[in-house]
């Protein structure tokens, strides 16, 4: 199992707002709540981008697992 998934730019990039792809197969109330997460709730822009990258991290490894949102 490896620590640390690789992610290129882009690599999970959906729609036109940038929305994962897996966001977007799990449904209108994931990505309404994704997107009230991170642009109601974190108002610092740093803490945003951090989060932003862990999340991608974390989707692009369940979208290579297979595993799918519910």
């Amino acid at each position: 199992m490896k620590a640390i998934v690789a992610v290129k730019s882009g690599q999970l990039q959906g729609l036109a707002e940038g929305i994962p792809y897996i966001l977007v197969r799990a449904g209108a109330n994931a990505v309404f709540a994704a997107e009230e997460f991170f642009k109601a709730t974190l108002n610092n822009p740093h803490t945003r981008r951090a989060y932003g990258r862990s999340v991608t991290r974390f989707l692009a490894w369940c979208d290579q697992q297979g595993v799918e949102l519910r």
